[in-house]
């Protein structure tokens, strides 16, 4: 309880510092209400996911040419970031005061539990070439560099390996692999 208050006083105090009601432009509009001075957070440091600096720095390009569209996800109790630690040092390192914040009130076990879900998740995931290629049609209409997408990437699509494979739903579906990742 007192860690609580503490960091509700730290960052009440950091918000006074630097506000966050003027400095919110790199915020999308829905999310302002939840920005919180980017200093009341904590990094949290046993995190699974390692941010290599590429990977910053693609975050904070989008960023730029985005703005914060989703929040990150902290606990309650002691401020430490969930979700979104990537996110959180793109911020940082790009010199932003506030970010977008859900806070929710869980035990260490549980944020642990919701940290690996949500840093392995994403590594399961396989794109389907069709669509990427489709969606990167569309986005470059109107933006010609896309934050972690390389047009050499999207220029070797068509001479990627394609195969078909069955989901453990049973579907099917055409996932790529780049062929410089060709064995």
């Amino acid at each position: 309880m007192a860690t609580s208050l503490f960091y509700h006083a730290l960052a009440s105090c950091v918000q006074k510092l630097y506000g966050t009601a003027m400095g919110d432009a790199h915020i999308i509009e829905g999310l302002q209400a939840l920005a919180v001075p980017l200093l009341s957070l904590r990094p949290n440091p046993d995190t699974a996911t390692q941010h290599l600096a590429a990977a910053i720095q693609e975050i904070q390009e989008s960023v730029a040419m985005f703005r914060q569209y989703r929040p990150v996800l902290a606990r309650t109790s002691n401020r430490v970031i969930i979700v979104g630690t990537g996110l959180f040092l793109a911020m940082q390192c790009a010199g932003y005061h506030s970010i977008a914040c859900v806070f929710i009130d869980v035990d260490e076990e549980t944020a642990a539990a919701i940290m690996l879900t949500d840093g392995k998740s994403a590594r399961h995931c396989r794109l389907s070439s069709e669509r990427v290629e489709k969606l990167h049609n569309i986005a470059t209409v109107k933006y010609l560099k896309i934050p972690g997408i390389l047009t050499y990437e999207m220029d070797g699509l068509s001479s990627d390996v394609k195969r078909r494979e069955t989901s453990p739903s049973g579907g099917t579906y055409t996932s790529w692999m780049p062929s410089r990742f060709k064995r």
